[in-house]
């Protein structure tokens, strides 16, 4: 009971890696022990128990095969040894899309790379204050940016897919792709944000760089926060892509209170919107909401594309 309770105890195919990994260090040398006592004390037909105990231990490994001779470990071995060969400097960032990498590095290999979580509102507001204090820091991470590059990390594996109550049969080819990037902040202007050059730190609430032939983008997600110093008016180049509505509502908020808001139509155009006196020359946090869609097969809840964010 208590093996059939460890093998099945995640809902998962026995012959699942999550189930078959359990298989080598608990249910084989147990399976091995069980036998020897059967031979030794029943009396049982040796031909027999010598059959059952090989079956027991052939018919998983072989199920098991692609698991067991993936060469997934390897490709990560030889992404791990190049980040080890590269020499981080102080004050070293990582994104999110970075982790399984950079946690190793940061663990095992004593590099300090530091996580960078910039969607938790905290860690955002945050490192507005680390970026008022730095002239500049390093960024490690898979997506592009307009940065100058230090170097760069690139990977080869062989990924064994992976999908719950289904023994793994199919390889698949990933080829990542790390960047240690040098941010200078005095370069950031604080009244403009174009998204993929200078927004890094200062967005929130956004879905990762796209170019769809006219314009760098993101798309936002219901909600998004930016940081911008105002002046006299605000402006918002806007797209609202594949959303059915038409127009698509928006609003901006500043400290939960309503400034301004609108309709975003198809194709690229800029909004522009009067800032009120009070918040003239501050730099507050600005929300932005709309409506999502989710177009299929893709899993995201999509709001609208923005390309550039500045005030004159």
């Amino acid at each position: 009971l208590f093996l059939i309770l460890i093998i099945f105890g995640t809902g998962d195919n026995p012959l699942h890696p999550f189930s078959f990994r359990r298989y080598i260090p608990l249910f084989l040398p147990l399976t091995l022990f069980y036998f020897s006592f059967l031979l030794k004390d029943l009396k049982i037909k040796k031909t027999f128990s010598i059959i059952i105990l090989i079956f027991s231990m052939v018919f998983p490994l072989y199920k098991g095969k692609n698991l067991i001779f993936s060469r997934e470990g390897k490709g990560f071995l030889n992404l791990y040894f190049e980040g080890i060969s590269k020499e981080f400097p102080s004050k070293t960032l990582c994104t999110s899309d970075s982790y399984f990498l950079s946690s190793q590095l940061n663990l095992v290999g004593k590099k300090k790379v530091y996580p960078l979580n910039i969607e938790d509102p905290e860690v955002f507001l945050n490192f507005q204050d680390f970026m008022k204090k730095n002239e500049k820091f390093y960024l490690f991470s898979s997506f592009h940016y307009n940065f100058p590059v230090l170097f760069e990390i690139k990977g080869d594996i062989e990924h064994l897919e992976q999908e719950r109550n289904k023994i793994p049969s199919r390889f698949i080819k990933i080829k990542p792709e790390f960047y240690l990037y040098e941010v200078v902040l005095k370069d950031y202007k604080e009244s403009e944000i174009k998204i993929g050059e200078n927004d890094f730190g200062r967005i929130s609430g956004f879905w990762d760089l796209e170019f769809d032939g006219e314009k760098y983008f993101k798309w936002t997600k219901r909600e998004a926060q930016f940081y911008l110093k105002l002046k006299n008016k605000l402006f918002l180049m806007i797209d609202r892509g594949g959303n059915p509505e038409n127009p698509v509502p928006f609003r901006v908020y500043i400290e939960d209170k309503l400034i301004f808001e609108g309709f975003a139509e198809a194709g690229w155009k800029q909004y522009s919107f009067d800032i009120p006196e009070e918040i003239k020359r501050k730099k507050p946090l600005l929300k932005f909401v709309t409506h999502t869609f989710q177009p299929l097969p893709d899993t995201r809840e999509l709001g609208l594309k923005i390309s550039e964010i500045f005030s004159y």
